[in-house]
């Protein structure tokens, strides 16, 4: 449980505070959550090595608990701001320093908070607006989220999946009506002409090819349920505002997210906390982009009532 509310919390952030428990070392959770993180393509990581009061605030310890971790989250493609030793329990080197760990010259936890930068938004991307709902007052608006790029009055847009055409009339906010709206704006908008849009659907500017409206696409999937996915069995997808049915078509490679090794077990089932890279069918077109591209389109979660994996895209259409 606790493994999918932190991918699902995950999936939204832009930096992470990554705990090791200084008196265990780094242990296999630890070495997942940094795998999910680096999934994620999260890579504004503080390390903190809490419970130093438990290990007498031994520096040796410390640097010994350091060098394995920093080999491990290399091999991720994470290099840490900073790793700091604390003991929250008295609250050594986290809002101040502490003489007991004099041998430590770095910043405290709430120093480094403010080594953290807010995402640059991706106003210079592709347009994409994902539909949240249709509501009909004294006019028909469309209301979703502004997931990247920029939408404008009066601009060319064209619905996605049924490729429908037409231009914005305005921009609806509440007691207002801005002349654009950048990503991360949860806004309404009325159309010149009307739209058949529902819930999922995706808006993207109509001079822009570079969407991929698919229905195979590859992805790297983490599952976090006890029991095993196996292959070709339905379950849901829910991308953005889009929720389909979808099958793993095929499992290219299995990962053991803690120790990164290849599993040379059954390639027709994904088991409870392993990493897979696959090929995934929808029953319907959905909108993707490649996660490296426009992260807020490149997530995934997959699960029927409650979320059992979390995954990224890597690449469009097959």
């Amino acid at each position: 449980e606790f493994l999918k509310n932190m991918i699902t919390g995950a999936s939204q952030a832009e930096a992470a505070i990554l705990i090791v428990d200084a008196e265990e070392g780094v242990r296999e959770q630890t070495k997942r959550h940094a795998y999910i993180l680096s999934m994620l393509g999260i890579t504004q990581v503080i390390v903190v090595m809490n419970k130093m009061d438990l290990i007498s605030f031994d520096r040796e310890k410390f640097e010994s608990i350091k060098a394995d971790l920093l080999k491990f989250l290399r091999e991720i493609g994470i290099t840490p701001s900073y790793i700091i030793p604390i003991s929250a329990k008295e609250g050594d080197f986290v809002a101040s320093k502490s003489p007991k760990l004099s041998w430590y010259s770095g910043p405290t936890v709430l120093e480094a908070l403010d080594s953290f930068v807010p995402k640059e938004r991706s106003v210079e991307k592709p347009l994409r607006f994902a539909v949240q709902d249709v509501y009909n007052f004294d006019k028909r608006i469309i209301a979703g989220r502004v997931e990247s790029g920029l939408l404008k009055k009066d601009q060319s847009i064209t619905a996605l999946p049924t490729g429908e055409k037409t231009k914005v009339k305005s921009i609806e906010e509440f007691l207002k009506t801005p002349e654009e709206a950048e990503p991360g704006k949860s806004i309404g908008l009325t159309t010149l002409d009307k739209l058949f849009v529902d819930r999922g659907n995706i808006i993207v500017d109509s001079n822009d090819s570079s969407y991929n409206v698919t229905t195979n696409f590859r992805a790297s999937v983490f599952w976090m349920d006890k029991i095993p996915y196996k292959l070709g069995t339905p379950i849901v997808l829910r991308c953005a505002t889009q929720e389909v049915m979808c099958r793993v078509e095929s499992i290219i490679k299995l990962i053991d997210s803690s120790t990164l090794e290849p599993l040379v077990s059954d390639l027709g089932v994904i088991k409870n906390r392993e990493a897979a890279d696959v090929i995934i069918k929808t029953d319907k077109e959905i909108v993707v982009d490649d996660f490296l591209d426009i992260p807020e389109m490149g997530r995934f979660v997959l699960g029927k009532e409650v979320t059992v994996a979390g995954g990224i895209v890597k690449g469009g259409r097959i």
